[in-house]
């Protein structure tokens, strides 16, 4: 129910709506990109602090998945946490060395 609920609120714009509703989940299930939802709905309203915890979660849970090591490198870079940015954006482009954005941010926190 939260999951539909959570995916049509987004669907409607209502941002605060679809957090409350996937975070009601509690529990997701194995390769569910619900978790990687929140994620980025969290940090589109700010709530950097909680993105970045959902993907710390997410990257333990599922250590292959290259776009939840480069969210988590964008929340780290937002919280000022310039080296665990960087390890996460490696490991993002070690994953998935074709693609560019991932490329492009490992590039841009390694910039003095």
């Amino acid at each position: 129910f939260w999951e539909y609920r959570g995916r049509a609120l987004e669907g409607q714009g209502d941002v605060t709506g679809a957090i409350d509703s996937f975070s009601r989940m509690g529990t997701y299930p194995a390769g569910s990109d619900v978790p990687m939802r929140l994620g980025q709905l969290l940090l589109q309203s700010g709530q950097i602090d909680r993105a970045r915890t959902v993907f710390e979660v997410l990257v333990e849970r599922e250590p292959s998945l290259a776009s939840a090591w480069n969210s988590l490198g964008v929340s780290s870079a937002l919280t000022g946490d310039v080296e665990q940015a960087r390890a996460a954006f490696a490991q993002a482009v070690t994953l998935d060395p074709e693609n560019s954005a991932y490329q492009k941010n490992l590039q841009r926190i390694s910039q003095p």
